[in-house]
């Protein structure tokens, strides 16, 4: 059976932890997995809620070395491979 890739409407999302273990490792890298396919795009917004002290370009590294550490797809087929240089804050 081959599976079909159905983009979703422009969201907003918060992770609790931003900067934690489980952020660093399992859900940047799977939400940058889902931007590749093609399911995540438009006007969404991901916000990291953490008690670490940083400033949007240090969230923006933070997100950029974690995809870079933990993906584990192929290049990005999407046009973009840094899906945080398109975030505002």
């Amino acid at each position: 059976m081959v599976s079909r890739v159905i983009p979703v409407d422009p969201f907003d999302l918060v992770i609790f932890g931003g900067t934690g273990d489980l952020a660093r490792r399992k859900i940047l890298p799977g939400l940058f997995r889902r931007f590749c396919a093609g399911q995540v795009e438009g006007d969404v917004r991901i916000i990291g809620a953490a008690r670490a002290d940083m400033d949007t370009d240090g969230y923006r590294q933070f997100v950029n070395d974690a995809i870079e550490e933990f993906y584990e797809g192929r290049d990005c087929e999407h046009g973009e491979d840094q899906p945080s240089s398109r975030t505002a804050c």
